[in-house]
């Protein structure tokens, strides 16, 4: 954030004796001079206010007394538990938060940096910071070796990265698994109460592994080799189909045990897949009758508890291609179906051959659309994503063509009413935006609603490019560079540093040899309210003074910062400036990024993305695995009925923002340096993740930079940490301000932003 900040001194004091006042309890011995008692504690003379907002420095405003209080003293407790933003739609600037593009020097295998599949975060250690498992291949091809792992020579193997820093801290190299395919992340049982990793062997079947204090190791293999000779990129899911608490894993149609990897039911096996790339298994209790069913476009297998197999429930008339599933109405078998009311029922959405369906569990169908083109043939279609993407309380369905990303809602059709279906359009489709090639046209796609306005947003990876898209009109509002053949990938949205902000989690390869444009040619520049939302060397400019939002502007590129590129906006010179684009490098990226929005805009997401087939309530945030009897039907949920999308964590309030402040400071004379030590603390309402900067200036004209420092640890609500660095140059007085990286900009957005400063004296020699 840029610096706005009023300094304060220090109000705090040590608790030393009696006093007087509002509500000041009893303090023995009495408080020293110039001290006054307050709730039992000695603090500085405080005065008066009206609002906390009035309060400067490390203070809040006590509503009995009116006075400007230390956090700690009295009833505002630590922190101020309505801390909170307001969303502006639209409004981000993503940046890199890390990446890891290769493996640290020594490692065994140096040239697996590919990443075609889906990358998944969960958490594996009791300190709770969440980690990205992906799967790294050592190849170029789009092909059999990618697929099938049959050249020996190219391979997968899995790297386990730290979600805050994207250092390796694992390979599971043993045995060698599918490059393609996705892996799934569930506690599958045991002792360790953590969750296993589970992904599709090179030779066919599956793997288990288990993490333990001496490290990773292999729990289990399974002994069948189930798709050894089939294309497949899209690995295992977990559930528990029995009910007993101990989860089951699904590959293609086969299930397996979760304990022990044994055959458990392989009588439907690869039969449910008619792409030729992997069925993703989508299993779930789509009628409400307490018993899974595994979903595919042709048929519902109900599980038999006691037998432990699939059984056909009912024939559906689509075809086996992708699946997710969402309530989008209520259609009886007689009268008028009803769009505007859910009734706790799950309809089946599939993709297939260019065309999108929907079908009751009875087997009607109640929707058609197909995938619209830009240029060229509109493809297969990628695995479909359920999402609210307009706001008008009915989900909509988002599938990726070979051309084009298309948004398909069913109250585009005749007559279109503008507030179900502002496109009015009459095809079913909402909107479509173009892409960059998508040579395997069956790409996935996520949601999340980023600016938590209601509405979710798209996110999609075409060839080139990651973007998120406005889900009303498919405007891209944000977009990084990727590179990608393109396999059944997805970008993944979750939490992954424990800071309660949703990070975009995206991939890249150098396979096909793709060629991609310099600037992507569809995003025109990260929208903005106010200066505070763009970088600190631009500004906010409006094309015209009726616009809503402006758009950062530029004089060069490195205005922008990494990855953008200072030009014309779409329509070419406009006099409010120039705006960054996203640009695109020469040479084919590798490996994952981590994504995180440099205005600090996001609001907060789970920590877990556990599987392809992810619907929030198929996995806790823990990893745990819900029992049949308590796996609670997403689409009944208030807040859910989405299909791969990601959700807020666990806010008390909507727009949670953390408030930094400096409780107190400290100047240590050392022979060689004059050390400044401070306690910083987050009052707010969210947590903030370490490396929030530190500066201390002197209060020269102009101030000087002195020295800096950054927190080493997650600042919960409440929560305080200290920091020092050493005064360079002639001492005087001078301030220290939490959340400044040296130049008057922070990175963090706070409830508060003129409260983060304390001054501090530097006598010694």
């Amino acid at each position: 954030m840029r610096w706005r900040t009023t300094i304060a001194f220090a109000l705090l004091a040590a608790c030393h004796g009696n006093g007087s006042g509002p509500d000041a309890g009893t303090c023995t011995p009495a408080c020293r001079d110039g001290f006054v008692c307050r709730y039992s504690a000695c603090i500085a003379q405080p005065t008066a206010c009206t609002a906390s907002a009035t309060c400067t420095g490390d203070q809040y405003c006590d509503g009995t007394s009116m006075e400007c209080l230390p956090w700690g003293v009295g009833p505002g407790g630590n922190s101020d538990g309505s801390c909170q933003g307001t969303p502006a739609p639209g409004v981000s600037f993503p940046g890199v938060q890390c990446e890891w593009v290769g493996p640290p020097a020594g490692d065994a295998f140096p040239d697996h940096v590919n990443v075609l599949a889906t990358p998944m975060v969960a958490t594996f250690d009791a300190q709770g910071t969440p980690s990205i498992v992906l799967t790294s291949y050592n190849f170029t091809d789009h092909g059999s070796e990618s697929c099938l792992g049959s050249n020996p020579a190219y391979f997968g193997v899995i790297r386990v990265i730290d979600g805050r820093t994207c250092q390796q801290q694992a390979t599971l190299s043993v045995p060698s698994v599918v490059g393609s395919a996705t892996v799934a992340i569930g506690d599958l049982g045991g002792p360790d109460a953590t969750p296993e990793i589970v992904a599709a062997r090179s030779q066919g079947g599956l793997v288990a592994f288990t993490r333990k204090p001496s490290g990773w190791s292999v729990l289990w293999e399974t002994t069948s080799t189930l798709a050894d000779n089939l294309c497949d990129w899209a690995g295992p899911a977990i559930h528990d189909l029995d009910d007993d608490g101990l989860p089951e894993v699904i590959f293609y149609g086969a299930v397996y045990d979760g304990q022990t990897g044994a055959t458990i039911d392989e009588s439907v096996a690869a039969t449910v897949d008619s792409i030729g790339v992997g069925y993703i298994p989508v299993v779930a209790d789509v009628d409400g009758d307490g018993v899974p069913e595994l979903v595919t476009g042709t048929e519902l297998y109900s599980w038999d508890k006691l037998n432990r197999h699939w059984v056909v429930k009912r024939g559906l008339p689509g075809a086996n291609g992708s699946v997710a599933v969402g309530d989008f109405g209520t259609f009886p078998a007689i009268g008028q179906d009803d769009r505007a009311h859910t009734d706790g029922i799950a309809e089946i959405v599939v993709v297939y051959q260019g065309d999108v369906h929907v079908y009751t569990v009875a087997g009607r169908e109640v929707f058609k659309a197909s995938l619209q083109g830009s240029g060229g043939p509109a493809g297969q279609g990628g695995p479909p994503t359920v999402a609210d993407f307009d706001g008008d309380g009915r989900v909509e369905i988002g599938s990726a063509g070979a051309t084009a990303y298309n948004v398909f809602d069913p109250d585009c059709r005749v007559p279109p009413d503008p507030a179900t279906c502002a496109s009015l359009s009459i095809n079913g489709v909402l909107w479509t935006s173009p892409s960059h090639g998508n040579g395997a046209n069956l790409t996935g796609s996520s949601a999340f609603d980023f600016d938590g306005d209601g509405r979710a947003e798209v996110v999609y990876g075409d060839e080139c490019f990651a973007r998120v898209y406005d889900g009303v009109t498919g405007k891209v509002l944000a977009s990084r560079a990727r590179t990608s053949c393109t396999w059944y990938e997805n970008p993944v949205i979750a939490d992954t540093d424990g800071d309660q902000n949703a990070e975009l989690v995206i991939t890249s390869n150098k396979s096909c040899a793709i060629t991609c444009p310099a600037v992507d040619p569809i995003f025109d520049g990260a929208a903005c309210v106010d200066d505070t939302d763009c970088p600190a060397a631009t500004h906010c400019g409006r094309d015209q003074r009726s616009d809503a939002l402006g758009r950062c502007r530029c004089a060069q590129d490195p205005d922008c910062g990494e990855g953008y590129v200072c030009g014309d906006p779409i329509a070419g010179a406009a006099p409010a400036g120039k705006v960054c684009r996203t640009a695109h490098a020469a040479t084919p990226a590798t490996g994952v990024r981590v994504i995180a929005d440099t205005v600090d805009r996001w609001v907060g997401a789970r920590r877990i993305w556990n599987q392809h087939a992810y619907s929030v309530t198929n996995i806790d945030p823990s990893g745990n695995v819900p029992r049949t009897s308590q796996w609670l039907r997403n689409w009944t949920q208030l807040g859910l009925n989405n299909f791969r999308q990601n959700v807020p964590g666990d806010a008390a309030i909507a727009h949670p923002r953390p408030d930094l402040t400096v409780k107190q400071v400290k100047v240590t004379c050392e022979p060689t340096a004059s050390t400044v030590s401070a306690e910083v603390c987050n009052r707010g309402s969210e947590a903030v993740a370490a490396g929030v900067p530190v500066a201390v200036y002197a209060l020269t004209t102009p101030s000087k930079l002195r020295c800096q420092a950054q927190t080493t640890e997650l600042l919960l609500p409440g929560m305080c940490t200290a920091v020092s660095c050493d005064w360079l140059g002639a001492g005087g007085d001078g301030a220290v301000i939490v959340d400044d990286n040296g130049n008057g900009n922070g990175i963090t957005r706070e409830c508060r932003e003129d409260n983060n400063a304390m001054t501090v004296h530097v006598t010694c020699p």
